[in-house]
């Protein structure tokens, strides 16, 4: 997935920064990642957390995944062609002017 390294990057160094309310914002963040991408996406950052944080994660993963985002599907083909009249597009245009430059 694009860009998730660079994400998931950001967060592990937020999980540091000494405000309480961002480090318990990014361990929620990261919880919430990694149940829309699945464990295995991210195990190799997991590995770079110390057991203490990874228990903290662990708690902030939900037991079920966020709702999925609604994709409406495009209505169906067309399935009948349209037929032209050919004939009645030449009655419809204008006729040329006697006289005028041809």
């Amino acid at each position: 997935m694009r860009g998730l390294g660079a994400n998931i990057n950001i967060l592990l160094k937020l999980l540091e920064d000494g405000d309480p309310t961002v480090r318990d914002t990014a361990y929620e963040s990261f919880g919430t990642m990694i149940s829309l991408v699945g464990e295995k996406a991210v195990q190799g950052f997991l590995a770079k957390l110390d057991k203490i944080k990874e228990k903290k994660l662990r708690e902030f993963i939900p037991a079920t995944p966020p709702p999925q985002a609604v994709v409406v599907a495009a209505p169906p083909p067309m399935t009948t062609p349209i037929q032209l009249d050919l004939e009645d597009l030449d009655d419809a245009a204008p006729a040329p002017k006697k006289g005028a430059p041809k």
